[in-house]
């Protein structure tokens, strides 16, 4: 405790990346969930009715930014650029229907009704008033690639959910492509013109600070699997879209921090253990700075490690490694005498009672 984990967590996660968006920081508890933490059901009120809706949660939205991020990395310069028009002329439709008071219809009874969290929600004419959805990075695949029947919907690179539902699929890409059919002719006579370039391959990294805090079984699932094979597919209990499958990308990176004085929260099995590599965090009074505290974190140290060696102090039950519980040095970091006087008052001696009252100090 106290040896600066979260705050070398995240040095480690800037020396990673290229920006604060690429990294994200949470905390795990006892009553964390897979729920919470890769996918799960969310109950949600739209005018007065309960709507039940399967979501992404931070790790597979993470997972699924740096998926993103890696495909696009080795696309051509020119399919790149291609993609990037056709999503400004989606973004120019998706502008003009939420300025519009009307919905849009679409060929064969396909209405759409909302866009929103990256989808097209639409209603057919068979469904009553059940709502239906496709991706906008779906059908940004299907105006690229010049959907017309369903032959050519089967053999795009999208969720069996979307081609299920072709009629609707190739109904709103018709719907925005006889919109702005100019705007997209023109892109398409000018590829290799002004091209933009690919974007580089970013790092991703998330931080799980106290990991151990959790029933990491249970809250992980099937990634434990996919923590091991990077750009395998592995099922979801829930699916998305009509899809189960999540991807943990190979330039994704998980840091994890655990405090080892802790004994009230599960240890991390064998299975997990395989998939981190682990790297101990101590002590460390050469940061300490005042004099002062320099002195004290040298006193208190004597609770745990005889002086000079590396061996338990006799005030230490035969139980525990003074490693896994001596206090660290964020505990006597002070900038001057007062501080350094509220802190042993308020937080040392608080915790070095509770080691006592644990059984990890002798009386």
């Amino acid at each position: 405790p106290g040896t600066g984990k979260t705050y070398m967590a995240k040095k480690m996660a800037e020396e990673l990346t290229n920006s604060r968006d690429d990294y994200k920081i949470i905390q795990f508890h006892p009553s964390y969930t897979y729920e919470d933490f890769v996918r799960g059901i969310s109950a949600e009120s739209n005018n007065g009715e309960v709507i039940y809706e399967t979501k992404n949660k931070v790790f597979a939205e993470f997972a699924e930014k740096a998926s993103k991020n890696l495909i696009d990395s080795k696309k051509k310069a020119e399919v790149f650029s291609k993609e990037e028009a056709i999503r400004k002329v989606i973004d120019l439709y998706t502008d003009d229907f939420v300025e519009s008071d009307k919905p849009h219809y679409q060929l064969s009874g396909t209405r759409l009704v909302d866009i929103h969290d990256g989808k097209f929600i639409y209603k057919i004419k068979k469904g009553g008033d059940h709502k239906f959805s496709i991706s906008i990075d779906e059908v940004t695949i299907g105006l690229l690639n010049n959907v017309s029947d369903y032959d050519s919907v089967k053999e795009l690179n999208i969720s069996q959910s979307t081609k299920s539902k072709y009629r609707s699929f190739m109904n709103i890409c018709d719907a925005i492509y006889k919109e702005y059919e100019n705007k997209i002719e023109g892109i398409r006579n000018n590829l290799g013109v002004g091209a933009i370039e690919s974007p580089e391959r970013r790092n991703f990294v998330l931080i799980i600070d106290e990991i151990n805090r959790a029933n990491l079984p249970s809250v992980l699932g099937e990634l434990i699997y996919g923590l091991e094979y990077r750009g395998e597919p592995v099922e979801s209990m829930y699916a998305l879209e009509g899809e189960r499958e999540i991807i943990i990308p190979e330039n994704l990176y998980i840091i994890g921090t655990m405090n080892t004085a802790d004994r009230s929260v599960g240890h991390i099995d064998y299975a997990i253990r395989r998939r981190f590599a682990f790297e101990d965090v101590l002590p460390n009074s050469s940061v300490i700075a005042l004099p002062e505290a320099q002195a004290l974190f040298n006193e208190v140290e004597k609770l745990f490690k005889k002086e000079g060696t590396k061996e338990n102090a006799e005030f230490l039950a035969s139980d525990f490694d003074y490693k896994d519980v001596q206090l660290g040095h964020s505990y006597f970091m002070a900038k001057n005498v007062k501080e350094l006087e509220m802190k042993l008052k308020y937080e040392i001696k608080p915790i070095l009672r509770e080691y006592v009252k644990d059984g990890l100090l002798l009386e």
